[in-house]
């Protein structure tokens, strides 16, 4: 895949590697309640992440008065950093871990070197018997700056050419696979623009990028902290491909790329 710039003013408000993980005896969300020494003294906020699982009463028990049963769950815990510059956010969940990034995104190092030094910790904590999914998602507001869609944007506006009526908002998501990686990457671009005929309007460029191992061989390959990071370059790659692919020259340029 070919090499995409770095840029000086990259658009990205988050940035998130997550990964999920498999075990046969299930995780206790308690075993990660506790992390704060672990993680280090950065991580100065905590908060629970609730799930709840719904069921609806058996066919021969419906009637007057029977109703659906909720059951509220604790699925893990997020650990902050002072919002800054920049902001780490942590959340260690019973299926696997994600790290997310906000505010100043100065590299791709900065989160993923974060992200193996926190995987650590997890994979320490509860011992999972594989990785089964790894993904990124990267959050980009395209403001506008009073120009044209057409000037920011490669791809036209799916509009039908005899409506009558105004856009007002548009969101379009498209999906791709690439097969050329160490193992096959699925790929999602979700474009977002509100106020269509405002030029002072911004636009959100959503990507996910990600890989699911099913393979035993695939799970093993990457169990290990040492082998993530072809799995990780790889979608980095497909990242870059659909949002460089997504921008005309003029954006890019404006973001300021400083090297190729």
């Amino acid at each position: 895949m070919q090499e995409f710039p770095t840029l000086k003013n990259p658009p990205i408000v988050e940035a998130v590697l997550d990964v999920r993980v498999f075990k046969e005896v299930p995780i206790d969300p308690a075993y990660l309640e506790n992390l704060e020494d672990a993680l280090g003294s950065a991580y100065l906020v905590k908060k629970t992440i609730g799930m709840f699982e719904a069921r609806l009463p058996a066919a021969n028990q419906l009637g007057p008065g029977r109703k659906h049963e909720v059951t509220n769950m604790v699925h893990g815990y997020r650990y902050e950093t002072p919002k800054d510059d920049f902001q780490f956010v942590a959340m260690f969940r019973t299926d696997g871990m994600a790290l997310s990034l906000l505010g100043d995104y100065s590299s791709w190092k900065r989160l993923y070197d974060e992200m193996l030094r926190l995987w650590a910790v997890y994979h320490h904590t509860v011992e999972p018997d594989s990785i089964v999914r790894l993904g990124t998602r990267f959050i980009n507001r395209i403001d506008f700056q009073g120009g044209a869609y057409s000037d920011f944007f490669t791809a036209p506006v799916p509009k039908p050419v005899t409506v009558r009526g105004r856009m007002e908002s548009l969101q379009v998501v498209s999906r791709y696979s690439y097969d050329g990686q160490v193992v096959p990457v699925k790929g999602v671009l979700r474009h977002t623009l509100e106020e269509y005929n405002n030029t002072d309007s911004s636009a959100i460029i959503d990507i996910d990028a990600f890989v699911e191992l099913t393979g035993d061989s695939e799970q093993r390959e990457i169990s290990d902290l040492s082998s993530m990071e072809p799995f990780l370059d790889s979608l980095r790659a497909v990242k870059n491909d659909l949002f460089f692919s997504s921008l005309t020259q003029e954006a890019i340029q404006s973001f300021e790329p400083i090297s190729t």
